[in-house]
């Protein structure tokens, strides 16, 4: 993560932004989420898996007990991939219960002069994170036959999910220190920046075994982000801004 940050170009704050991400994973507190983390995500990673082999499965009645053996080791097949490209929406999901403790060791160690945030219920958390998973799930079924095409399959998985992990992230991040509305206008005011932040995490999340770190430094990534734009003094209210400079 050191080396990130001395990669020059006008993203160098993002690139920092996200390299200390990465080193907050050796926070106690960081490292008590992050077991949290993989347990409940190892386990809807694999009930995802079985009901989507079961589903793909039940497709075998052909009769002939070779051709029924093939289509269901294809169908297991298919649903480990199915399950794969679905992580990056379960690994969200499992990390809204856990989002406030990430966010907290970040403003802890760097922005302890912060104003105490208004904080974000472990329930509406959990609720925006289901609301990614459905929808990361829908989109992604949906954009399955282009994921059949070599090439074009990396660019629509990282544009899809760089779009919703990133606008999801963002949001509830920013949800800590403002409204709903305000959350969302400030997203729409930085789209460009969000996206991209938001197709690195999509990134971080095809990669194996890092990818199960992913919610960790997307979350403590997002705290980031957020306080960049409140240090920078960009007007944060839904109508174009309230005159409050920072968070």
């Amino acid at each position: 993560p050191d080396a990130i940050t001395r990669i020059a170009g006008p993203d160098q704050d993002m690139l920092a932004a996200l390299a200390k991400a990465f080193r907050q994973l050796a926070d106690p507190r960081c490292r008590a989420v992050a077991i949290k983390t993989l347990a409940v995500s190892a386990v809807l990673f694999l009930a995802l898996a079985a009901a989507a082999g079961w589903a793909l499965g039940a497709v075998a009645a052909f009769g002939i007990g070779w051709l029924d053996r093939g289509v269901q080791a294809l169908g297991v097949l298919g649903a480990l991939v199915l399950a794969a490209m679905l992580f990056p929406a379960i690994a969200a999901a499992a990390m809204g219960l856990f989002l406030e403790e990430i966010a907290d060791a970040v403003e802890a160690r760097h922005y302890p002069d912060a104003p105490a945030p208004r904080g974000i219920s472990p329930a509406a958390s959990l609720a925006a994170s289901l609301r990614l998973a459905a929808a990361a799930a829908a989109l992604n079924l949906l954009a399955l036959p282009i994921y059949l095409l070599p090439g074009a399959n990396v660019f629509v998985f990282l544009g899809l999910n760089g779009y919703l992990l990133g606008r999801e992230y963002f949001e509830l991040a920013a949800l800590r220190r403002m409204g709903a509305d305000e959350a969302r206008a400030l997203r729409k005011r930085h789209g460009r920046r969000v996206f991209a932040a938001g197709v690195v995490i999509a990134g971080i999340s095809s990669v194996p075994v890092v990818n199960w770190l992913t919610p960790m430094v997307a979350a403590a990534f997002m705290v980031h982000e957020v306080q960049a734009i409140g240090r920078r003094g960009i007007r944060t209210g839904p109508d174009g801004g309230t005159g409050r400079r920072g968070f």
